[in-house]
């Protein structure tokens, strides 16, 4: 009974978001509002998708991941990958 509600639940969402996203030397950032992002991950519990992960990175993690290829594939396996702070998002919001 409880996976009919969640199939009827998952229903009623919408088709799942279209974002623009960027790539910063090699790290893909989602240009996401806060109200997306949190939609988006409503969406994966809604249908129970398993495996997809947020990834907050600022540009110290940016940085980082240019020295190491382990970590820049983990953050760029992301189902969502947002900047750590409002300050680093500006740029991505204007462009």
């Amino acid at each position: 009974m409880a996976d009919q509600g969640m199939n009827i639940a998952a229903a009623a969402l919408p088709a799942p978001m279209e974002r623009r996203s960027y790539k910063v030397v090699g790290i893909r950032v989602d240009a996401v509002t806060m109200p997306a992002a949190i939609a988006q991950i409503q969406e994966w519990i809604a249908a129970r998708v398993r495996g997809k992960y947020v990834a907050v990175t600022g540009m110290h993690g940016v940085s980082e991941s240019l020295r190491d290829p382990h970590l820049r594939e983990i953050i760029n396996d992301a189902g969502l990958i947002v900047p750590g702070t409002e300050k680093e998002l500006q740029p991505i919001a204007l462009g």
